[in-house]
Parts: structure tokens; C-alpha cells; sequence
């Protein structure tokens, strides 16, 4: 009976009018229908099959169509996984990298408001890059929540994250290897309940999340905004937390290659940045706006799915909540890369008062323009 689906394993939202079940077990939502949402809640409350029979004749149902109204509620609901056969995989913790001589190393320390403090070791000739693209985090704190630590060693890097195995790293690559390092530590230390990947803007008060493909246009749109008054809170992730207000980290927005010869237009500073090779094979420069958020935590306003296209007009087009929701669970990521019960409600909480949009445009001030609109 009920799929062996235990009502702690799984939880019932209603959003924009559509009944959603997120099993935690299975890490899948499902939509029911009104009969099949009333089943799972008189289970949840202990209720016999017989007594939720009972309860639908009283309600003016046959009772043979009471029993197999039921008997069809039951079949929808999801199974929990059979972990009979599930192999369960030992740890093996690798040493850390505290026991690593630090003599001759830069200390650069940078702190992620709310989230976390890094404390980065740095061979001399690597300090200069870093500062550059990160130095606005960096703090005078003595000591951080993690340690990394990179030194140069002939034409190579050996790169220590916290906990992992030594491994080199192109000097090409090295400050954006070290970047995305960073944010995985703060990821892993941080107090939420899901990560989104969205850029996340602030103005009166509240939140604005983009989402968006790769190369849909997520940073260039939020430098955009940047100029238009609204105060950058993230470029990349953005935090939920048990209350469905978000955090931003506020890294440095990225513009990768594809992007410059747009961005060069409204942000003649651009030439002038450092090059920074990605290992995924893109070049990027990263720009610090001038206006940046403070930590929050915020109230979302607004969540807007961006699709760009290469030519025509600007159109923003109503999103049901519930389609928002799964296209933030699907780019979403969590401490152990499982979406808990905590972490569907929170996105539930913060998606039940947002205004909830498609944006597709080409030309990137006729997105703000209509962005500003929206957020009116």
C-alpha cells in the first residue's frame, strides 16, 4: 500500500494552483491531481485506506468508485528506490593539506559575506593574478574556514585543495581553477538549503534571479543592470535558505570570449582586463561592478528565464510557477548533491510571491528596459 513511500521521505506543496510531490528518496516532483493530493494527505495523517473511502462516499462518491478512485490515487504515487541491491561505498579521506609547509607562501585571505572565509597559500608569483580578480574579498582575517594552497614548481602548479589529493594546474588556467575551488569550498561550507544558478540583482528592496542556458546571456545582462541602478548580489549562485530568502556570492561577473565584443560597447574598460583561460577551454575576463549588493538575506521579487535569440523583438511573457521550479531544480546543486525535503520547500517558499517570467530579447538595453518594467 501507498507505493512504501513513508510521508517523511516526501512532502505536498501547492504552488500557483498545481499540487506538487517532491520524493527525496527518489529526488523527483510530481504533479497530482486534486483526488490523488487529498489520498497522500490522509495517509500522512495516518488515515486507513478504508477510512479515506469512507470519507469520499460521505462526500457524496459511490463506494466502488470511492475504492478504486483510491486504488488509482495509490498507483500514482512514487515508489521509494530499492536499496536491497545498493552497493554502500567505503570513504577514504584523503590528508589534508594543513600538514603542507607553507614557508615561502603569500597569505591571501578572502572572505564570501555569509557564507565562508578561504584562506589561500600562494607561491609569490601567483599573488599578483589573484588579487586582481579577487582582491576586493580579500580580508584581514588570520585565518580562514579552509585552507587551499598553490605554489609553482617548474613550469607546472601543484595545487592543494582542503581534503583532496595534490594535482597540477596549467599557470593559464590557475586563477580561474582557483576561482570555481573556491566556490566549491564555500558550497561545502556554507549555512542553505539549495544553490541556484541564476545571477541574482538587488533593487527596493528585493531580489531579481536570471536564469538561463549557458550562453544565454546571464552576465551580460546583469552587468547591464549594474548601469541601470539595480546592485549586483551574484553572478553565478545564489543561496536559498530555509526561509526561501536568498544570498548572493558575489563573485566577479565573467565575460567570456563570445561575449566581449558586446560587452566592449557599453564597458570600454573590458580591454584593459587581465585574460584568464578556463580548463573547459574558454577564455574570460572577469569585471568587479561598481555597484555590489550587500550580503541580504533578500526577498525575491522576481525570478526571469532568459532566452536569447540573435535578432528580434524584446517579449516577456508570464512563467507558471510551478515550470520555474523545474527549471531551477534542474541546474540546481546542494552540499551533497541531493535536494532534501528542506530544500524543495524553501524554493517553494521563495517562489510563491515572485512574479515568475520569460525573457526573450536580442538587444541587451531593450532586456533591461523590459527587466525594469517588470520589477516596477
Amino acid at each position: 500500500m501507498f507505493g512504501d513511500v513513508s510521508p517523511a521521505a516526501a512532502v505536498l506543496r501547492s504552488l500557483g494552483g498545481r499540487k506538487l510531490l517532491f520524493s527525496e528518496d527518489n529526488q523527483a516532483v510530481y504533479e497530482l491531481d486534486e483526488l490523488t493530493a487529498f489520498v497522500w494527505q490522509s495517509l500522512r495523517s495516518d488515515m486507513s485506506v478504508a477510512v479515506i473511502v469512507n470519507e469520499l462516499t460521505v462526500a457524496g462518491m459511490g463506494e466502488e468508485s470511492a475504492i478504486r478512485a483510491v486504488d488509482e490515487a495509490i498507483a500514482q504515487l512514487p515508489a521509494r528506490p530499492d536499496r536491497r541491491h545498493q552497493q554502500t561505498a567505503s570513504l577514504e579521506l584523503e590528508p589534508s593539506n594543513e600538514a603542507i609547509s607553507l614557508e615561502g607562501l603569500v597569505a591571501v585571505t578572502l572572505e564570501i559575506p555569509n557564507a565562508s572565509t578561504v584562506d589561500v597559500r600562494l607561491s609569490a608569483d601567483l599573488a599578483p593574478g589573484v588579487r586582481i580578480a579577487l582582491g576586493y574579498l580579500q580580508t584581514e582575517s588570520a585565518r580562514g574556514d579552509c585552507r587551499i594552497v598553490a605554489r609553482t614548481v617548474g613550469e607546472t602548479i601543484e595545487f592543494y585543495p582542503p581534503d583532496k589529493t595534490m594535482w597540477h594546474c596549467d599557470p593559464a588556467d590557475f586563477v580561474a581553477t582557483l576561482k570555481a575551488d573556491i566556490l566549491e569550498q564555500v558550497l561545502r561550507l556554507a549555512a542553505y538549503e539549495i544553490a541556484l544558478h541564476t545571477a541574482a540583482l538587488i533593487r527596493d528592496g528585493k531580489a531579481l534571479l536570471i536564469a538561463g542556458q549557458p550562453g544565454a546571456g546571464k552576465s551580460t545582462l546583469a552587468l547591464a543592470l549594474t548601469q541601470a541602478g539595480w546592485a549586483l548580489a551574484a553572478d553565478d549562485v545564489a543561496l536559498v535558505n530555509q526561509q526561501g530568502l536568498i544570498t548572493g556570492l558575489p563573485f566577479p561577473l565573467t565575460a567570456k570570449s563570445s561575449s566581449w565584443p558586446l560587452v566592449d560597447r557599453h564597458w570600454p574598460e573590458l580591454a584593459a582586463l587581465p585574460t584568464y583561460h578556463r580548463p573547459d577551454g574558454f577564455d574570460v575576463r572577469y569585471i568587479i561592478p561598481e555597484n555590489v549588493a550587500s550580503p541580504g538575506p533578500w526577498e525575491v521579487g522576481a525570478f526571469v528565464l532568459l532566452d536569447r535569440h540573435p535578432n528580434g523583438p524584446v517579449q516577456v511573457e508570464a512563467m507558471d510557477r510551478a515550470d520555474m521550479l523545474g527549471t531551477l531544480i534542474s541546474e540546481a546543486t546542494s552540499r551533497d548533491q541531493r535536494l532534501t525535503a528542506k530544500g524543495f520547500n524553501a524554493l517553494v517558499t521563495s517562489l510563491e510571491k515572485a512574479q515568475c517570467a520569460k525573457l526573450t530579447y536580442s538587444d541587451l538595453f531593450e532586456g533591461v528596459k523590459a527587466l525594469n518594467e517588470l520589477c516596477a
